[in-house]
């Protein structure tokens, strides 16, 4: 990491958190389906935003997790994982378990009128998309399979996060010795940017299971919590590193403008997280006045943002609902369509939360794990 990651990492890493809670919308606003010869420019910031700069997003939540569970590491192992596991049933699994019922049951008309209503097939492999109602498929709420995408796609990553708790003293012991969890840490490192030339039958269980970026950005996260890692970088080594970022998330789309899609695009794809995760850990520090924006009410609504933005864009702004904005706003209007759908799911979330947050907060905690 970088800029000093001692004193007040918490505070700092809760208020990353409330960046990040508006770029995973960015991510998953992102369904337009533009045609880049009939729309460059629309295509290319869309690209840009939701592709290159919003794919940062689930890398820097998993650097974060992993850092916060390194750093309140309190030994003897058996007593801090007893408490870990407790916690987080509470504050994870509880959630999951709600927020995947409440999309099973938002998502429900838009399955049984199909396109009629949507416009296109809103999910993928679980329950909805079979018509038989039998306990098994009931379990597909949570997942097609073990490893498979819920009902509530992004939620994926707090079953993931789940998983990594249940080995996280096996990951914890292997980095006692710094030299072997930097060695293991680099292994995972060019595994990830790697993978795809692995043969799919080798790293298949990691990326649908464990997820192999997960594995490593946690992993990342927490050896440098756990070693207390500060390194002290000049402001302009920050710009540099951030402006680097940048220039990464340019390259990668223009080589999709250009229809690249080679081994070289995908390794500059890992890179661009690794640098975007570095770049995003310093640009808190650079923001003026951010820890006082984290410090917002609205600051402790991003788990709540996180869990049900992708139902508020799913169905507020399904294709016919989108096409029907465009034909009213006019042919060039795609980026302003992109732009009310970022700033309507925000305002909506973060109404509802405030709402709920007022006059069910024992729901709302449940919803949200005791966050906010």
């Amino acid at each position: 990491m970088c800029g000093g990651i001692s004193g007040g990492v918490a505070g700092k890493n809760q208020g990353r958190l409330f960046y990040l809670r508006d770029i995973v919308v960015l991510l998953h606003a992102c369904n337009q389906e533009l045609n880049r010869q009939t729309h460059p420019v629309a295509w290319s910031v869309e690209i840009f935003l939701s592709r290159e700069i919003g794919s940062l997003a689930v890398p820097m939540f998993f650097v974060i997790s992993g850092f916060l569970l390194g750093w309140y590491f309190l030994p003897p192992m058996g007593a801090w994982y007893r408490r870990l596991l407790k916690r987080r049933f509470f504050s994870l699994c509880v959630p999951y378990l709600l927020w995947c019922a409440i999309a099973a049951v938002t998502l429900l008309p838009f399955t049984i009128l199909g396109n009629h209503l949507s416009g296109r097939e809103l999910v993928h492999n679980t329950c909805l998309a079979d018509a038989s109602w039998s306990v098994t498929n009931l379990l597909r709420i949570f997942g097609g399979d073990l490893f498979g995408f819920p009902v509530n796609g992004p939620l994926w990553y707090v079953r993931n996060l789940l998983l990594l708790l249940l080995i996280s003293p096996v990951l914890l012991w292997s980095m006692k010795r710094r030299l072997v969890g930097v060695v293991l840490c680099g292994m995972l490192g060019i595994a990830f940017c790697l993978h795809d030339c692995i043969p799919r039958s080798y790293w298949q269980f990691f990326e649908s299971g464990f997820s192999l970026r997960g594995l490593f950005f946690y992993y990342l996260g927490m050896l440098c919590a756990v070693h207390d890692w500060k390194f002290t970088v000049s402001v302009w080594a920050q710009y540099a590193v951030i402006g680097g970022w940048l220039v990464l998330a340019g390259v990668g789309t223009w080589m999709l403008a250009g229809g690249e899609r080679v081994l070289f695009f995908s390794i500059v794809q890992k890179v661009v997280n690794l640098a975007g995760v570095a770049g995003m850990w310093m640009l808190y520090d650079r923001i003026p006045g951010a820890g006082r924006i984290a410090a917002w009410p609205v600051s402790g609504s991003a788990f709540f943002l996180y869990a049900c933005h992708c139902i508020i864009l799913g169905t507020l702004f399904c294709n016919r609902s989108t096409q029907g904005m465009q034909r009213i706003l006019g042919p060039s209007s795609e980026l302003l369509v992109y732009a009310a759908k970022v700033a309507v799911t925000l305002t909506v979330v973060l109404l509802a939360a405030e709402l709920l947050r007022r006059f069910l907060p024992r729901f709302y905690s449940l919803l949200t794990g005791g966050r906010g």
